[in-house]
């Protein structure tokens, strides 16, 4: 069974994704707490249309396409803007469903972001503790570099 899904969008200011960024994403892979499901490179032009660029072998086992999933996510999320569905929830859950963000709308134009989906392993048996004692979420949340400096996590000058 798949553990907690994460779609992160992580924009930089080049053409292409640096080699040491990719190679981050092949660590990951090999660690084991956290899983590539799929990856896509996508690029925001200066007219406003959004192309995307299949990452080669990001999970090597997978029974699809490089960015199918991630494709499907987005088109997912435009459809969403556009009906303004909300997202489901309920008990059962370990964490609270985000909107997926929309690249057409969030990027900004000649941003080059790659966009990973990752399932979280590490926390499939919360998951199934959770699940198992009808527990649900009541939020959850990313902190940001700010906050940390702020509550003192990290040193001032991170």
């Amino acid at each position: 069974m798949t553990g907690p899904v994460q779609l992160m969008l992580i924009g930089m200011d080049t053409p292409e994704v640096p080699a040491h960024v990719r190679e981050q994403v092949g660590r990951l892979r090999g660690a084991g707490t956290v899983g590539i499901l799929d990856v896509l490179s996508l690029c925001k032009n200066r007219n406003g249309t959004v192309d995307t660029h299949p990452v080669p072998d990001p999970a090597p086992d997978a029974p699809h396409q490089p960015g199918e999933f991630i494709v499907q996510l987005l088109r997912k999320a435009r459809a969403a803007s556009t009906l303004s569905a909300p997202a489901p929830a309920g008990r059962g859950y370990l964490m609270c469903g985000d909107p997926i963000p929309d690249a057409q709308d969030t990027l900004p134009p000649g941003v080059t972001v790659l966009a990973l989906l990752l399932e979280h392993r590490w926390a499939i048996p919360l998951r199934d503790a959770v699940r198992d004692a009808d527990a649900f979420p009541v939020g959850d949340a990313w902190l940001g570099r700010e906050v940390m400096r702020e509550i003192q996590l990290v040193p001032p000058d991170f």
